[in-house]
């Protein structure tokens, strides 16, 4: 009788995991039913079958229970989860051909990722109920995400996002912020391309390294590849796509050339990592996309602790035998100051996606975890260069009671990171941010940009923050040039909604009105919180003679800012001494702004 004690416990036990939960729900279940009851039941029946046997192990997910009009469903990752999602809309749609509009079944679904417990029969915790909850957002065919598993997902790869806004639910305490998400099919689109001669030399994708096996912790590979990216972002004669927008291709098995068309990179750098009794073996391929070729292999077996290290040379070797591959030419070796910890740097990607949420709750947790990164990192200048940014989006948001307070903790914390090193680009582009949104001191924010594009030519932020500068100057060709390189260098950028809304801020100085019409619209898709997109959408719309649209934009402005009259838009608006001020002005007093 042993036996079934120990299966009973080894039943009971339980396991807590952080899980995609996904929740199919048919609209109008019961009315279908209680019409069509066994053409319902086939056709549902006809769809679990399909999903459980082909859909769900292509995606990796688990079907937890099926309940006649709706399925529970689980997976490891949310990208797959989101897969199965738009897959399970075709499913159904073949099993309902041929059936008048009436009788079709019509799902929506509810993805989010969430702690939870799991055993063999069930998946249990509130995760599971919030689910249910979101998938009841959803209209016939719509898929609904929470802002955990959205944060997952890269725009235009993973789908076309809709920021739904902070969503209230019966007996949750707190809103939910929800997005619904489309299957992707049209090309990203840019800025109008400047010169190929404004580009120094061809373009590199260093993708973070995949586990090769053994015992690598979490994000190392990651990590070394973005030590990578920081020596050879120092060279003027390659360009060097942003790891945030490489991150987000990475695990998702796509070839060399899939990621170069993608990205816009000629030249992809990618391999593996194994730990296995403390010594590392890394494997480095670099490929040509056009034509498929690898251009140079190298194989390293240095000890785990030896990897960062600057005098051991393993990171100066992988990008000696990149440059050399690429255009035969000498690297000097350039030495970097890693994160102390991974940990340190997971915190560090987290402070930063948060404060770009525009949430209150998610912005003043960003400033707590950028203020413990910096007591913890001691001199390490990147965490102090993003709290600099903080308190410029504090006053650029409006929430700040003091915006020369803020100016000033900017700048002290853009100081003690250029001390600490004065070759971070990053701590010398916040100092611009600060010295040109906050203080208007255009003059000394332009140097403070040139100072940080001379270090780094393939510092994005720094091109875009620069392209604003000019638009703040009136300079419209100028801004746009600036906000195309940005966004080329970073072109799947995690923060691409900020970049879709100050390259469109560009557009309009220019004059070029559709086009900021279309890059606010995309930005206000991801994050439909950014008040100051708004305001542009709502110009560029008048100036574009669309007033009816425009007088839309303007009653949405209102109904998130009450108190916003062009009055204040002129008092707060850096570039309120040039002509451009005035243009944007008299657009917001045509599309319906109180004066």
């Amino acid at each position: 009788m042993q036996p079934a004690a120990d299966d009973e416990e080894s039943w009971l036990e339980l396991t807590r995991a952080r899980r995609t939960i996904v929740v199919v729900d048919v609209v109008e279940s019961v009315r279908l039913m209680q019409a069509h009851e066994s053409e319902f039941i086939a056709r549902w029946r006809r769809f679990v079958d399909e999903m459980r046997t082909r859909v769900l192990p292509e995606n990796g997910g688990r079907l937890v229970k099926s309940l006649g009009d709706g399925m529970l469903l689980e997976f490891a990752d949310v990208p797959p989860a989101v897969a199965a999602a738009y897959e399970a809309q075709r499913v159904i749609a073949r099993c309902s051909a041929g059936f008048p509009g009436g009788e079709s079944i019509c799902l929506r679904t509810g993805i989010h990722l969430a702690d939870v417990v799991v055993d063999d029969l069930d998946v249990y915790g509130s995760g599971v109920n919030l689910t249910a909850r979101i998938a009841a957002l959803g209209q016939p065919t719509e898929v609904i995400l929470s802002a955990e598993a959205r944060d997952a997902l890269v725009p235009s790869v993973d789908g076309e996002l809709h920021d739904l806004g902070e969503c209230y639910f019966k007996h949750i305490a707190q809103p939910v912020r929800c997005f619904r998400v489309e299957e992707a099919h049209a090309t990203p689109i840019h800025l109008p391309a400047p010169s190929e001669e404004a580009f120094m030399g061809p373009s590199i994708a260093v993708m973070p390294l995949e586990p090769g096996g053994g015992e690598a912790p979490a994000g190392l590979g990651e990590a070394l590849a973005g030590e990578v990216v920081s020596v050879l972002s120092r060279s003027h004669r390659i360009r060097v796509i942003s790891p945030l927008s490489t991150r987000a291709l990475a695990a998702r098995g796509l070839s060399c050339e899939e990621i170069g068309a993608r990205l816009g990179a000629r030249y992809v750098l990618a391999g593996t990592l194994a730990v296995v009794g403390g010594r590392a073996t890394v494997v480095c391929d670099l490929s040509d996309v056009v034509s498929g070729n690898v251009l140079w292999s190298e194989v390293l077996r240095p000890p785990v602790e030896e990897l960062f290290d600057p005098e051991r040379g393993h990171l100066g070797a992988i990008v000696a035998g990149v440059m050399d591959a690429i255009d035969r030419a000498e690297v000097e070796k350039a030495r970097t100051l890693p994160l102390p910890t991974l940990h340190s740097y997971t915190l560090l990607i987290g402070g930063v996606t948060m404060m770009h949420r525009t949430g209150n709750a998610d912005f003043e947790r960003a400033r707590s975890i950028l203020e413990y990164l910096v007591e913890r990192s001691g001199r390490h200048p990147v965490p102090r260069a993003w709290l600099a940014k903080w308190h410029v989006l504090n006053v650029q948001q409006g929430w700040s009671a003091n915006p020369q307070a803020d100016a000033a903790v900017a700048l002290e914390q853009t100081a003690r990171a250029i001390e600490a090193d004065a070759h971070c680009s990053l701590a010398h582009t916040m100092e611009g941010f600060a010295r040109a949104n906050i203080l208007r001191d255009f003059d000394a924010a332009g140097e403070c940009y040139m100072r940080a594009l001379d270090l780094n030519p393939n510092d994005s932020l720094a091109w875009l923050l620069n392209g604003v500068l000019h638009a703040f100057r009136d300079e419209g060709h100028a801004a746009m040039e600036a906000c195309d390189r940005a966004q080329r260098l970073s072109p799947l950028d995690p923060l691409r909604y900020f970049y879709d809304a100050l390259s469109a801020s560009a557009a309009l100085t220019a004059g070029h009105y559709e086009q900021a019409v279309v890059l606010a619209r995309r930005s206000l898709q991801l994050n439909r919180s950014h008040l100051s997109t708004h305001r542009a959408l709502t110009a560029a719309l008048a100036l574009a003679g669309r007033a009816e649209e425009a007088r839309a934009s303007a009653a949405e402005l209102l109904a998130r800012d009450p108190g916003f009259t062009v009055r204040r838009f002129l008092a707060r608006t850096p570039g309120r001494a040039f002509g451009i001020s005035n243009r944007i002005a008299q657009a917001l007093r045509d599309a319906g702004i109180p004066a």
